[in-house]
């Protein structure tokens, strides 16, 4: 189940729109990360709330807080460019359209309200598709 983080999540604040609430399925790679989080000392259960990244005492992230004692040095330690925290959401929708996601599915990965939407932001990233539907379709008629 994927949640987008109220920015006052501590506070008792809602979710953004009711498609902020959605399960998604997740690479092995991922899953086996989260296995290995959830299973560090101190990170053994959820937070009382369902969420997997939590306080060392099982409350909601402070973002301040999550970036500067977390997110800034591993940035530093891996030897990226500054990035923010939402740039991943980018990264993971690119990563998804080289992986040949349908539009539709990409847009409920996202919660987008429309597939426009979608394309609107990340169409940029489609431009050699209709090459790859064309060999897709040649190798299915050659199955037929």
């Amino acid at each position: 189940m994927a949640r987008r983080a109220p920015r006052r999540a501590h506070r008792g604040a809602e979710l953004k729109t009711r498609r902020s609430r959605r399960s998604l399925a997740i690479p092995p790679h991922v899953a086996d990360a989260l296995h290995v989080h959830l299973s560090t000392p101190g990170w053994a259960q959820p937070g009382k709330d369902g969420l997997v990244f939590t306080s060392p005492v099982g409350k909601p992230l402070h973002l301040d807080s999550f970036r500067n004692r977390v997110w800034n040095p591993a940035t530093i330690e891996a030897d990226v460019a500054p990035l923010q925290i939402h740039d991943l959401r980018h990264t993971c929708a690119s990563f998804a359209i080289a992986a040949g996601a349908d539009v539709l599915v990409l847009q409920r990965m996202l919660g987008h309200a429309s597939a426009v939407m979608t394309l609107d932001r990340y169409g940029h990233l489609m431009p050699g598709q209709a090459e790859s539907v064309a060999e897709r379709l040649s190798i299915a008629a050659m199955r037929a």
